[in-house]
């Protein structure tokens, strides 16, 4: 395709376009295969750019504002310098008065909207040649016809004519390829029809089974989960085992629709077999499916269930309903650890002894009523309070080291008085234990203040028995001897005066007298 004219002269190509869109789009086109291009957007502004610019061809569009394609091609051949610029008009071509109207106004070529950018192209350089070959050999002619009811003067030399007719032809023949391509499409389109009717009507026989077995695949999960969410409220409301597994035997018959569900516990926290059951009991010859009831080591027992005779449990409902009997077996575990803290609270809040809680700070967190009788506070005043303003200065000075030994991890056991030394003196002996967490980390501290008091005082009578017991006893040791000493005493007078001896017993104890040749 030719980009130059004349020698080295660049082609110029005036574009008339009222749609910026358009307009831009055959810019570049123009642009992109080597021609300069002046635009404008009506034929105003068409006229206005020839006389200020040396144009080669002229591109315009048909319908626009101010003054269309037809009345710009009137007015650039009453112009004698501008008469012979060719002019290329795009339209749909919808009625024959266009090709008409194109005569008697002077343009030289038709192209079809929306063109090819190629059929575009050639038609330009078809033109193009045909203006060169027009210069040299002119021709005048003018003619009036009647058409369609209108009367019409044409003017057109015969190239012209010849031009825009075969561009006419031209555009007719691209149109009726574009006709027969489209006939030949529909025909493949309804030769396929039947068979693409066929596959779609089993595609959607096949989706439509698929979105059944779906729905119902939902329907049975939302049954399901609704009972997962019954179950949950259970597990957080009820604190009682046997009621625990009773309800949720009803719930999965209630809320899922199984034909059969039992729960079997084997000596939960020491207590007999605990079996529930909801239903109409084992259906048939089916086997039921068994879940384990178990939390960590724990194994609480199973899950039993008979889905209704239709009814399959697949992988999905089966991780469901794993979760529950985890949840279940969680839920008797945690059932287990608040019967046994109750148990413990219990065992505290009637021990005799004085127990207390405490934390970092040293302030209370609990205490239990002997503590309460101890101290002479309501229990109100002393929680949240520390040891020195509830036990005093003294009391604290004494068992402080106790009780970050005890922060410390150590299990300390000390003996403390309570007041000023003497008889109305009270005598405690403390024991502490640190209270971890699950990581092993002290948050606080068990305090047992057992009062020794009167065991002190039995132990100060004791040793006051004793002392005396041990002076009487030395006296009487001491009165022995003496005793002793007279009966030998007595003896050796009585060998003396050649008499027996009256204290014969007391021979062997004489005898170290003997030896030392006289008396002690």
């Amino acid at each position: 395709m030719p980009k130059q004219r004349g020698g080295d002269k660049i082609v110029t190509i005036l574009a008339i376009e009222d749609s910026p869109t358009q307009l831009e789009a055959l810019r570049f086109l123009l642009e992109e295969s080597g021609y300069a291009v002046i635009v404008a957007t009506n034929g105003e502004e068409g006229l206005v750019a020839i006389k200020s610019r040396a144009i080669d061809l002229v591109i315009s569009d048909i319908v626009m504002p101010r003054m269309d394609g037809y009345a710009f091609c009137r007015a650039l051949r009453s112009d004698a310098s501008v008469k012979d610029l060719p002019v290329i008009l795009l339209t749909s071509l919808a009625d024959p008065r266009d090709v008409i109207q194109g005569l008697e106004s002077g343009a030289n070529n038709f192209i079809c909207k929306p063109y090819d950018d190629l059929a575009l192209l050639a038609r330009i350089q078809t033109v193009l040649t045909n203006q060169e070959i027009r210069k040299a050999s002119p021709s005048e002619m003018g003619i009036s016809i009647f058409f369609s009811g209108q009367r019409f003067f044409i003017t057109a030399d015969r190239l012209q004519i010849l031009d825009l007719l075969l561009s006419t032809y031209e555009n007719a023949v691209d149109r009726n390829t574009q006709l027969i391509h489209a006939r030949d499409e529909l025909r493949n389109l309804n030769e396929g029809l039947e068979t693409r009717i066929a596959e779609r009507t089993a595609a959607l026989a096949t989706e439509v089974s698929e979105r059944r077995q779906a729905q119902e695949r939902e329907h049975k999960l939302n049954l399901t989960l609704h009972a997962i969410r019954s179950l949950n409220q259970l597990i957080v409301r009820e604190k009682d085992s046997a009621r625990l597994v009773e309800r949720a035997c009803a719930i999965l018959v209630d809320k899922r629709g199984y034909g059969s569900v039992r729960i079997i516990l084997a000596g939960l926290l020491g207590r007999p077999a605990i079996s529930a059951q909801a239903g109409q009991g084992e259906t048939g010859v089916r086997e039921p499916y068994i879940l384990p009831i178990r939390y960590g080591d724990k194994d609480f027992g199973s899950l039993e269930i008979w889905p209704s005779p239709k009814e399959l449990i697949d992988e999905e409902e089966g991780s469901f309903l794993l979760e529950v009997a985890e949840d279940l077996g969680l839920a008797l575990h945690l059932i287990g650890i608040e019967r046994r803290n109750a148990a413990y609270a219990q065992i505290v809040e009637n021990h005799h002894d004085a127990m207390a809680l405490i934390d970092l700070d040293e302030k209370y967190e609990e205490v239990n009523p002997a503590y309460v009788r101890l101290v002479r506070f309501d229990r109100d005043a002393i929680i949240g309070r520390s040891l020195k303003e509830i036990l005093g200065p003294e009391f604290l000075a004494e068992i402080k080291p106790s009780v970050d030994r005890c922060f410390e991890g150590e299990q300390p056991s000390i003996e403390l008085m309570w007041g000023m030394p003497g008889p109305e003196a009270m005598h405690f002996e403390a024991q502490l234990a640190p209270c971890r967490a699950d990581n092993g980390s002290i948050f606080s501290a068990s305090v047992t203040l057992r009062d020794v008091t009167e065991r002190k005082k039995a132990e100060e009578n004791i040793k006051e028995q004793l002392a005396e017991l041990q002076r009487w006893q030395d006296v009487m040791l001491d009165r022995e001897d003496r005793v002793q000493e007279l009966k030998r005493e007595i003896n050796e007078l009585c060998r003396q005066k050649g008499e027996s001896e009256r204290y014969p017993s007391q021979r062997m104890d004489a005898a170290p007298f003997e030896a030392g040749g006289g008396e002690p």
